[in-house]
């Protein structure tokens, strides 16, 4: 049975920790987010995933070649930690403008968080975090992107069901490879190394 890490950490230009119980809530303080990642602190980060249900697709964002955490890989659509004065669902949005220059009004997030789940990626060049994942339905033909070329190199709709499998298929390489199960980040599409699922 998975256990949770430990309770802790949110992150930020000023990161975040929340020391707290369970995914992260409660009490925080703040931190650079050098130091964060440095030191592998547990903080807050959010994800969200641009749904195009009609035509089964997601949007994948190319990470840029500076980011500091897998850069050049591709990763969900929109992530970034919770700054310290700020809170989950703001910061979604903010990840949205700025990364994909999508305004609250093309991609309704519903008011809350679908779920949190905990990453711990700084064993392998990311960061440790608790994830809060939103949902959004948009229509892939209408909603528009401009990429904040700081930290986003390219975009595109993949469909579901081949992101699914190829993610199941790397899952079963890196399982085989380490004789126990895991995460780790892996291929894509098109040969590419991909799925950094790691927010900042």
């Amino acid at each position: 049975r998975a256990t949770l890490p430990p309770p802790l950490l949110p992150a930020a230009a000023a990161i975040e920790h929340a020391r707290a119980s369970g995914r992260g809530e409660g009490a925080s303080t703040s931190a650079p987010r050098a130091y964060v990642h440095a030191h592998g602190l547990w903080h807050r980060s959010v994800h969200v995933w641009l749904v195009d249900a009609v035509r089964g697709t997601v949007l994948l964002q190319q990470r840029s070649v500076s980011k500091d955490t897998w850069p050049g890989l591709w990763d969900i659509s929109a992530a970034g930690h919770i700054e310290a004065g700020q809170d989950s669902l703001e910061t979604a949005y903010r990840e949205l403008g700025e990364e994909l220059g999508v305004p609250p009004a093309r991609a309704d997030l519903g008011g809350r968080k679908a779920f949190t789940c905990p990453e711990e990626f700084a064993p392998l060049g990311g960061c440790n975090a608790y994830a809060d994942v939103y949902l959004a339905s948009v229509d892939s033909d209408v909603v528009e992107l401009r990429l904040g070329q700081a930290e986003v190199s390219g975009a595109r709709w993949e469909p579901a069901a081949a992101l699914l499998d190829k993610l199941r298929a790397k899952l079963e390489q890196v399982q085989a490879a380490s004789g126990r199960g895991g995460a780790e980040k892996g291929a894509l599409a098109d040969g590419t190394e991909g799925a950094s699922t790691g927010a900042g």
